[in-house]
């Protein structure tokens, strides 16, 4: 079995089973803390990430550049690429520390929290900081799967920290009670224990490249890295503006209860983005390996393929999600919940087009023509913001979620197909072709969906799932006869037998 297979066989199932623990996660906080002070919880989550720019720069880049390095054998400039980047963001976190520091200690003034949990919220916000400082020191270690191609390790390790997590917070609340405290503490544990396992199998496989730690600092490699992640910095400041201003704006304007009542779907979309980011960046080392090679013809031509099998994968689970939105909610967040279905429908269903960005941004990466995707994404985000303010005054909640998707929408189509083609120095028709194939399944599974929908009225835990999976199985057989053409019906085919014999192979002792 090739190790692609094996990497979107793994990665599948790691962040599928990842999605449905942040389901029961967000169930247990919303049902057992309350939508406002749940609402704190992924809104100090993505406060500190605005932080993370500070290290941007390096922890995004080192992954390229120890990648080109083992394509070349270069195991010298690998250990030193690991070192300078450990060191680079020891460093960098000194700044990170105070910066977070200062925002703790002004945080009722930052964000709308509800009475009596000021402390609460303290102590979560350093434990979100103190997280995320362990997520960006794995960075370098966890690097090594991605040159190697080992990506289903780190989605196994990805599982096993949110399988921590929440099981962390769900043992605390029942013998402590309900509190922001618990959430900090099974959080803090949860990236401890992944960053060990990051520098473990890191250390088996590639034993050789233990990281060079002491010595001279090497000054080229150091500016190389943040020539490359610069831009991504600035792509980062234009992401958060884009996909993390929201629920603040919420917050600041409407009120903690409003964030709370939005924070939900919120989450379902980061689960859906995680699971498009993964299975989008299975490609990434292939394409850089391509592009390293000078080989522009074949890195086309896998980028093609790559985005119609992407688009294929992906635009089922979300039509189904959009179809069965209404018996999704009442099932997950009870019947007294407030939150929309049409809303849901909106932000889960452009992520038919907007998931493109992730595997479209391979390209880029693996070129390091990251300047111009970095100012479209900064101008996007910056319209973004400067509307959804406003927007929020007047319409609301739905009115920042329509903001969000028209500008995302139009930069993932105006802007990253027609930059890749002149990459490339090829048309964009190809790319194109590729999204609109993701509409249409879309359409497909919504359709079936919404039919499954009308069916199952009794909205519960088993016939939300039987409606699921019929609606899933139903758009798949309909995609595989009508839309596949034969060479993908051929490739389909040997998955499945592939995946048969992996499970025979498995069950037999």
């Amino acid at each position: 079995m090739s190790q692609f297979i094996k990497n979107l066989i793994a990665n599948i199932v790691s962040h599928v089973g990842i999605l449905l623990l942040q389901l029961i996660y967000t169930r247990i906080l919303y049902q057992d803390l309350g939508p406002g002070i749940y609402g704190v919880v992924p809104l100090l989550t993505g406060m500190v990430f605005y932080l993370g720019l500070i290290t941007a720069s390096v922890s995004t880049s080192v992954r390229r550049h120890l990648t080109v390095s083992m394509v070349i054998g270069d195991t010298v400039r690998s250990r030193v690429i690991l070192g300078v980047a450990i060191k680079s963001l020891m460093l960098l976190s000194v700044p990170l520390l105070l910066t977070g520091a200062f925002c703790i200690a002004r945080l009722p003034s930052l964000i709308d929290i509800p009475a009596g949990t000021a402390s609460s919220a303290r102590f979560l916000a350093a434990s979100v900081l103190l997280s995320f400082l362990v997520a960006q020191i794995s960075v370098p270690f966890g690097a090594a799967t991605f040159a190697k191609n080992r990506l289903d390790i780190r989605g196994m390790i990805s599982l096993a920290e949110t399988f921590i997590r929440v099981a962390g917070v769900w043992l605390l609340f029942h013998f402590t009670g309900p509190s922001l405290v618990s959430v900090g503490i099974s959080l803090c544990a949860s990236s401890l224990l992944a960053l060990a396992a990051t520098i473990l199998i890191q250390n088996r496989i590639i034993p050789g490249y233990m990281p060079k730690l002491f010595g001279a600092w090497d000054r080229e490699v150091f500016l190389e890295m943040v020539r490359t992640g610069g831009w991504i910095t600035v792509n980062l400041v234009g992401g958060i503006l884009m996909l993390g201003i929201d629920l603040l704006v919420i917050n600041r304007i409407l009120g903690a209860t409003e964030a709370g009542y939005y924070a939900p779907i919120l989450q379902l979309v980061s689960g859906f983005r995680g699971i498009g980011g993964i299975i989008g960046s299975l490609f990434a080392p292939t394409l850089t390996g391509l592009h390293a090679k000078g080989d522009s013809s074949a890195t086309e031509a896998y980028l093609v393929s790559s985005l119609r099998f992407y688009g294929i994968l992906m635009a089922v689970p979300v039509g189904v999600a959009c179809g069965l939105s209404k018996n999704l909610l009442h099932v997950w967040l009870g019947n007294n919940h407030h939150t929309s279905p049409m809303l849901m429908a909106v932000m889960v269903g452009s992520l038919c087009v907007t998931l493109f960005e992730h595997p479209l941004n391979q390209v880029q990466l693996a070129a390091n023509r990251v300047r111009l995707p970095a100012i479209a994404t900064l101008a996007a985000g910056a319209l973004n913001a400067l509307l959804a303010i406003p927007i929020c005054h007047l319409y609301g909640t739905m009115g920042v979620a329509l903001v969000g998707v028209v500008v995302l929408a139009a930069k993932t189509l105006l802007f990253a197909p027609f930059y890749n083609s002149r990459i490339l120095g090829s048309p964009p028709g190809a790319q194109l072709r590729g999204i609109a194939t993701s509409v249409t399944v879309f359409l497909v599974a919504f359709g079936w969906s919404s039919l499954a929908a009308r069916i199952a009225t009794h909205a519960n835990v088993l016939t939300l799932g039987a409606a699921a999976a019929f609606s899933g199985a139903a758009a798949y057989m309909t995609l595989y006869s009508m839309v596949l053409r034969s060479d993908e019906r051929k490739s389909v085919n040997k998955i499945i037998a592939r995946f048969r014999c992996l499970i025979f192979n498995a069950a037999t002792p």
